[in-house]
């Protein structure tokens, strides 16, 4: 027969209570009241230490992840787990593991978890949305039972890490949220859908133009287009697009968005251009040290960013942050003098939103040395 830990602790309590309470025939609260209140009060703190414990582990969710298929990791937690559960039984510690089947070193609530979304959405934008800068969920014959969970991710990302994937057409997302977009945000979001050479065609406005009527025909236009209606045609293809196409993903995503997203529609944009990897906006975050040695090193930094493409801008919010957005308000620069010229290299802690960087004497070396990094594009997490 076996007992769980409360019944030992309980049965202890009794056994004791019996052998003191007659001690060569007296009771030992007559003899010794203290040694008895100090033992029933370290008895009682054990007790309730177990069932702290036990609470604890009962309300934390632990996941563990594969690098390369956290999209299918991801959606499968939410199917077992439920979002409020995700939600409410904080934290999530979460794992992630390498392809080879070894565990990445680090393992916590924060940077493992920011460094997941960027994977999952990233397959998202593969697997089901259209093409271009800006995109809107297609429909897949094998999503059907999907789209529900996809959404519970991006509340997940939001709620925890405060993070969207910036990709995601603003207009469809609005619609989601239950307003009604602005033609103009309609418009602005398919522009951006469609290759450069179309946009630039459709700028040039010569409806002659024979790749102009390829482009009315693609999107199976019918009428007659002058300078008159054009305005008016191009909003009635962005509105299909952007908002009729992926209906059906918006029906399902409404109400779990709805519920779950404390995100006025009017700010929305606002957010979404806080959270688009600028350099701009990462210039706003970046905490310096303020002393002589770090100034160089700074200048060097911000004038790395300052000449960063958006491609790379991404990068290095994925190696410093690990998410591909603008999630935090300070990423903390340190400048390190390394002992040795192998370990020479810049190092982030992206749980804690630490940038070390080495002690460089040229612009053109610092940019050399990041530059080799952010290029690898995949950088395993080793620092607990």
């Amino acid at each position: 027969m076996s007992y769980n830990p409360l019944q030992l602790m309980g049965y202890l309590c009794c056994w004791l209570s019996i052998c003191f309470r007659f001690i060569n025939g007296t009771s030992i609260m007559k003899t010794n009241p203290l040694m008895m209140y100090m033992l029933f009060r370290m008895l009682t703190l054990l007790r309730l230490s177990h069932l702290l414990n036990g609470q604890v582990k009962e309300m934390s969710v632990k996941l563990i992840l594969h690098r390369g298929m956290v999209f299918e990791d991801l959606n499968e937690a939410v199917k077992v787990h439920g979002l409020e559960c995700l939600l409410q039984k904080q934290p999530l510690h979460v794992q992630m593991l390498l392809p080879n089947g070894v565990n990445e070193a680090a393992e916590e609530t924060g940077g493992v978890l920011r460094d997941a979304l960027p994977e999952y959405w990233e397959t998202f934008f593969t697997k089901c949305s259209s093409d271009g800068d800006v995109r809107v969920p297609v429909l897949c014959h094998d999503m059907k039972n999907t789209w529900s969970l996809c959404a519970c991710v991006l509340v997940l990302g939001y709620q925890s890490q405060g993070y969207l994937p910036t990709r995601l057409a603003v207009a469809f997302l609005q619609h989601c949220l239950g307003q009604c977009p602005s033609p103009k945000n309609i418009t602005e979001a398919f522009l951006k859908m469609i290759p450069q050479d179309e946009r630039n065609v459709l700028n040039r406005g010569d409806f002659e133009d024979e790749d102009f009527i390829d482009f009315l025909a693609t999107h199976d236009v019918r009428k007659t287009v002058n300078e008159g209606n054009w305005c008016e045609v191009l909003h009635e293809i962005a509105h299909k697009v952007v908002i009729q196409q992926p209906a059906y993903v918006a029906d399902v995503w409404g109400p779990i968005l709805r519920q779950h997203l404390d995100i006025h529609p009017d700010s929305l944009q606002d957010l979404m251009n806080s959270l688009q990897p600028t350099p701009k906006n990462i210039l706003k975050i970046l905490v310096f040290k303020d002393d002589s040695r770090s100034k160089p090193m700074s200048d060097y930094l911000k004038s790395f960013v300052k000449h960063s493409s958006e491609e790379r801008c991404q990068r290095f919010l994925r190696f410093c942050t690990g998410s591909d957005a603008v999630v935090c308000s300070e990423l903390h620069v340190k400048v390190v003098d390394y002992s040795s010229e192998f370990a020479r290299q810049p190092v982030a802690h992206i749980c804690g939103f630490l940038l070390e960087l080495p002690n460089c004497s040229s612009y053109a070396e610092f940019s050399e040395e990041f530059s080799n990094v952010l290029k690898s594009g995949i950088w395993v997490m080793d620092i607990v």
